[in-house]
């Protein structure tokens, strides 16, 4: 039976649900719940219903803490990896810059930041910066933040697993239990209505047309890249945003680690300014190259060790949280 409502059968609804359905299949469902408000709040709560009796199944967050998934690669499949680069290009045209995809894809292959299986993450937004564009790449970002950074006119990218377009958020949820997070593919953003649930998509290296998505079912595509977001503009207002780290607990022996790294980074940065002809004296003098701070680590006042501590301990956690562990030897 078709539903005259959304002409959807309900035999289709119902393979869809049951994720049964081929992609022909499947994009005229997802067709259909972009444009039907009602047959939108059917379906979430088909999926309310769903999650109550298979609440167990769904718990899918760890107790440990969520990896960023830094070097986690941009390539939609192993034909065309660059969709990071076509992404960027995009941009940076969209900005009045005159390059092409074929000569950004020289740089990023000369400054390795291109892999032949893709583009790692974190290496998003360095083309970009070559040609005097204003970057930011940023992990646990949010819908306000996407909308915000539209509004302020910057062209914003994010990377998502583009299998998960495809279905409803029950099932994408079911997907990663089975499979696990897999960022996939880089797409610019080309408009958000947080009214309205929608968003649309545009994927430079495929289409011409910009496609609109349910806003849940974008949100849980997203979740996999940690909500990664870049954003490029030609104007700069810089607004320091470390990584939240809080949710990362340290082993005492790590903590302790803290004080040998924040005395050696000190060591570090003496050494090079006495090699520019900075000396020790008790007021600082940049004329003069003197600077009260050219002396052993034991012997600087505790607010400028604080600044070296919390440096320290910063790195410590962003190592543990970008997916790697500090082992000592025996």
């Amino acid at each position: 039976m078709v539903n005259k409502k959304h002409n959807i059968s309900d035999e289709l609804l119902a393979a869809y649900m049951d994720g049964n359905t081929t992609l022909e299949e499947t994009q005229m469902v997802l067709d259909a719940v972009a444009e039907n408000a009602e047959l939108r709040e059917l379906m979430q709560l088909s999926i309310k219903v769903d999650e109550e009796l298979k609440g167990k199944e769904l718990c899918l967050k760890p107790s440990t803490i969520r990896t960023l998934p830094m070097l986690k690669r941009a390539a939609k499949n192993t034909v065309d990896n660059l969709c990071a680069i076509k992404c960027e290009g995009y941009a940076l045209r969209s900005l009045g810059i005159d390059v092409s995809d074929e000569m950004l894809e020289q740089e990023a292959k000369k400054h390795n930041w291109l892999r032949e299986d893709g583009m790692p993450l974190h290496n998003m937004g360095f083309l970009s910066g070559l040609y005097n564009s204003y970057t930011t790449r940023r992990f646990y970002r949010s819908l306000d933040d996407i909308a915000k950074a539209l509004k302020a006119g910057k062209v914003t990218i994010t990377v998502i697993d583009n299998t998960e377009l495809n279905l409803l958020p029950l099932q994408a949820r079911r997907q990663d239990i089975k499979s696990g997070y897999n960022p996939n593919h880089a797409i610019v953003i080309k408009s958000l209505d947080l009214k309205a649930k929608i968003i649309e998509l545009f994927d430079p290296g495929s289409s011409d047309t910009p496609k609109t998505y349910p806003l849940d079912i974008f949100s849980e595509a997203w979740n996999d890249s940690a909500n990664y977001l870049v954003t490029i503009t030609n104007h700069a207002n810089y607004e320091p945003q470390p990584q939240n780290l809080s949710d990362v607990k340290l082993e005492e022996e790590l903590i302790e680690l803290r004080e040998a790294i924040a005395e050696n980074a000190h060591e570090i940065w003496a050494q090079a300014h006495k090699q520019e002809g900075w000396t020790y004296g008790p007021k600082r003098d940049d004329e003069m190259k003197i600077d009260p701070n050219m002396r052993p680590y034991p012997l600087l006042p505790e607010s400028v060790k604080k600044d070296y501590r919390r440096m320290a301990i910063s790195t410590i956690k962003l190592v543990k949280k970008s997916g790697w562990d500090l082992v000592k030897r025996k």
